[in-house]
């Protein structure tokens, strides 16, 4: 319904079609209503989901919220075109800009260890720091200092026209971001980020 809305909206044409697979759209709203099902204890209500076809490009499902019926938690919300945090979702992209300015190979080896840039001191998930680490280890344990430190060397600003030539528009409303942007610290919509991981896909 949320893409039936949106198609409904940019379009004037009496009948559109669309590159929507049947079956996998019905098992990813299962996934997402059963998903929230197990989650609502701990409060989260909503989820959504786009899956897209690396090779050619489309998207084969697309479900906007985990019951577009639930008003209650605002199911009529397209999750997909919403603008949320990130969280570590960028990271692998900070490491490509890395590798492709010549800054690391996947085994050069980055510290793990407290930092402090002008009063942002950036810690990992488990509190603890891991100290010598290669570059591809540091990204697979999603370690946050080692992501920081290297959009550090990057600029977050080059790192931010980097991510809008690769269709994150969000961010030109964004007019700056900082280092916590690799973890989370600015927003993007899931469409975007899908975008992102399909061009990775494809080597981009």
């Amino acid at each position: 319904p949320h893409l039936a809305r949106r198609l409904k909206s940019e379009n004037t044409d009496a009948i559109l079609s669309t590159s929507l697979d049947a079956v996998m759209q019905e098992k990813v709203n299962q996934l997402c209503f059963n998903h929230i099902q197990r989650l609502k204890n701990t409060g989260i209500h909503n989820a959504c989901a786009m899956v897209i076809d690396n090779k050619s490009g489309e998207v084969l499902a697309y479900s906007g919220s985990a019951d577009f019926n639930d008003r209650q938690h605002y199911g009529q919300v397209d999750g997909i075109k919403a603008i949320r945090s990130p969280g570590s979702t960028l990271k692998p992209f900070v490491y490509g800009m890395a590798i492709d300015a010549g800054l690391i190979t996947p085994k050069t080896i980055l510290e793990d260890v407290p930092v402090n840039y002008a009063g942002y001191s950036p810690e990992n998930f488990d509190r603890r720091f891991h100290g010598a680490v290669s570059a591809e280890d540091a990204l697979s344990a999603s370690l946050n200092i080692p992501a920081v430190s290297l959009l550090e060397k990057t600029d977050p600003a080059a790192f931010r026209q980097k991510l809008i030539l690769g269709g994150c528009a969000s961010l030109k409303k964004q007019k700056e971001i900082g280092l916590s942007a690799i973890l989370g610290g600015c927003g993007i919509s899931l469409e975007e980020l899908c975008t992102l991981y399909s061009a990775l896909a494809n080597e981009g």
